[in-house]
C-alpha cells in the first residue's frame, strides 16, 4: 500500500468518524491497518461478493462484534460463498448465502 493510500484513508476515516475498507481484505480501524488474509480461488469473476461482504461487516456490527471480529468473519464468509457460488445463466456465478 502506498503512503498516498494511506493518507487518504486516514483522511476519509477522520471524515466520516468510522472504518474504511480498501479492498483486498485492507480495512482501517481503531487507528490502524488491518489485513486479513484469504485465499485465492481459482474461478471466473462472481457477482455480489461486495454487497455480500459489506453486508455481512455491517450485521457482524449489529451483533456486536468488534470492528476486526466483524471483518474476519465476513472475510471468511465471503470466501466460503465464493466456493459455493452458482452458475445463472450461461457463464455468471452469484455468491450464494
Amino acid at each position: 500500500m502506498t503512503e498516498e493510500t494511506r493518507q487518504l484513508t486516514k483522511k476519509e476515516s477522520d471524515r466520516f468518524r468510522g472504518s474504511v475498507r480498501i479492498s483486498c481484505g485492507k480495512f482501517y480501524t481503531d487507528d490502524e491497518f488491518h489485513y486479513f488474509g484469504n485465499e485465492t480461488i481459482d474461478t471466473v469473476p462472481v457477482h455480489g461478493t461486495g454487497c455480500l461482504l459489506s453486508s455481512a461487516i455491517v450485521c457482524g456490527l449489529a451483533s456486536g462484534y468488534t470492528n476486526i471480529e466483524s471483518c474476519q468473519a465476513a472475510v471468511d464468509f465471503v470466501q466460503d460463498s465464493i466456493k459455493n457460488a452458482k452458475k445463472i445463466g450461461s457463464d455468471q456465478l452469484i455468491a450464494m448465502i
